[in-house]
């Protein structure tokens, strides 16, 4: 995902940029602002909107694994994957000077894909890390909130953990749970991920026999 700091300062500075991901093939380009409004091009298909509805479909495409170039594919979003990409701005800015490589790591997600959806994301800019909580609301992604690997919400931090997953820098994320909140709770949080993902594959059993 394209963090949106990055994104805003881009676009407020009169910015094009490109986005390419090789392992799909895929280019993204966003012109500049004109007339109130953005134009975001994904191979051969164009978007127009806001700048927040215009992040919200990038982040999507960015993040969507087997979009392969089909805007508006049903996508999953695996723990643990990881989507590199570069980020080409048509001039130089205080934070981006040519091509950039970025490397945006999925850490968690919740274990049924609805309305409900949410993932926890690292992204990765010029050896430096963030972490991101996101919402998946139809075919577009919401970014809510940057969150600290050091003062976590606890339920971000009880998602990745579950998943079995860490983050960059240390302590590890299950170091930093068992030190919080003990091992009673991070045992429980990995017996309840494994019993809710359990519940969902399931269902899509019982679902696909009744055909």
């Amino acid at each position: 995902m394209l963090p949106s700091h990055i994104f805003f300062t881009l676009v407020d500075s009169s910015i094009a940029f490109q986005i390419d991901i090789p392992m799909r093939n895929t280019s993204i380009k966003v012109a500049r602002a004109k007339a109130g409004k953005l134009r975001m091009t994904i191979n051969d298909s164009s978007f127009d909107g806001d700048a927040t509805s215009i992040l919200r479909q990038l982040n999507y495409a960015i993040l969507a694994e087997d979009l392969g170039g089909n805007f508006g594919s049903t996508p999953f979003f695996d723990t643990g994957a990881v989507v590199r990409f570069t980020i080409t701005p048509e001039r130089a800015t205080s934070e981006l000077r040519g091509s950039i490589s970025v490397e945006a790591t999925i850490l968690a997600r919740t274990p049924i894909l609805d309305e409900g959806t949410r993932l926890v994301v690292q992204v990765e800019i010029d050896r430096k890390h963030s972490i991101h909580l996101v919402a998946v609301n139809g075919q577009v992604i919401a970014e809510l909130a940057q969150v600290s690997r050091l003062a976590m919400p606890d339920f971000v931090h009880k998602m990745i953990v579950a998943d079995g997953m860490d983050w960059a820098g240390s302590p590890s994320a299950e170091e930093s749970y068992v030190a919080l909140y003990g091992e009673a709770a991070r045992d429980s949080a990995i017996a309840e991920a494994a019993d809710a993902q359990a519940g969902f594959e399931n269902a899509m059993l019982a679902a696909l026999k009744k055909g």
